[in-house]
C-alpha cells in the first residue's frame, strides 16, 4: 500500500493509519542484519533538480548504496550543493567513477525563471518570496543566454513565433545542466583532481525551427 492511499483511508484527526513494510537490512547501510554501518560505495554522484516527477535512482534503475545524491530545485549549483559534492569526492572517491549534471524536461524553476524574462512584471508577485526570488535570479542569467543564442541561430523575430517559450524553456534547461556540469569540471580543486571527470548528459545545442513551428 503506498503512503497515499494509507493517508486516505483516515476519516479524523484522532485517526491512526499503521502500515508494517518489511525491507532488506542491507538497503539501510547495515551489514548482515547486524548494527555494523556498511561503507558507501556510490560509482557516481548526480546533481539533480528536486521535482518530485524526476526520482533519479529510479531514473538510472539503480539502488542503495549506488548513487551519491544532491537534489536542489533546478538543479542550481549553490555553494550547499558544492558542498555536498566535494564531500563525495573527498570521502567517496575510491569508488565514484562519474559526477553528471542532470536537467530534465518541463523543470518548475527554469520555467519560474523564463515567464519572468518574457513578462517582467511578474517578477513583482516575488517581491515577498525572498528564497524563491533567490533561485528565479540565480536562473536568470542562463535563460537570458539561451535567449540571445535562439536570436543569433533563428533570427530577432523568434520571439513571436509560436512555441518560443516552451522551446525557450528546454533550451535553457539543457543551458543549466551544461554551465553546472562546465563549473564542476573548472571549478579550482587542486586536492580532488585526481578523481573523475565531471560530465553531464548527451544534449542537442542545436534549436531546430520545428520546435517553434510545430
Amino acid at each position: 500500500m503506498s503512503i497515499a492511499a494509507l493517508l486516505a483511508g483516515l476519516d479524523g484527526a484522532g485517526d491512526v493509519a499503521r502500515e508494517e513494510i518489511r525491507i532488506d537490512p542491507r538497503d539501510l547501510g547495515l551489514i548482515d542484519g547486524g548494527n555494523a554501518r556498511a561503507e558507501q560505495r556510490p560509482y557516481a554522484a548526480v546533481l539533480g533538480c528536486a521535482d518530485a516527477r524526476v526520482p533519479i535512482e529510479f531514473v538510472f534503475n539503480e539502488g542503495p548504496n549506488d548513487l551519491f545524491v544532491v537534489r536542489l530545485a533546478g538543479n542550481v549549483l549553490g555553494d550547499d550543493a558544492l558542498a555536498s559534492l566535494d564531500y563525495a569526492l573527498e570521502h567517496l572517491g575510491d569508488s565514484l567513477r562519474l559526477v553528471a549534471v542532470l536537467g530534465h524536461g518541463g523543470c518548475g524553476a527554469v520555467t519560474a525563471a523564463v515567464d519572468v524574462f518574457l513578462n517582467p512584471t511578474g517578477y513583482l508577485a516575488l517581491t515577498s518570496k525572498l528564497r524563491v526570488r533567490a533561485l528565479v535570479d540565480r536562473l536568470q542569467a542562463v535563460v537570458h543566454a539561451s535567449a540571445r543564442r535562439m536570436e543569433s541561430i533563428l533570427g530577432e523575430g523568434v520571439r513571436e513565433r509560436r512555441g518560443y517559450r516552451s522551446a525557450l524553456i528546454e533550451v535553457a534547461v539543457v543551458t543549466n545542466a551544461a554551465l553546472s556540469a562546465h563549473t564542476l569540471q573548472t571549478a579550482d580543486r587542486g586536492e580532488v583532481s585526481h578523481h573523475p571527470r565531471n560530465r553531464h548528459g548527451k544534449t542537442r545545442r542545436r534549436v531546430r525551427k520545428r520546435q517553434l513551428d510545430g
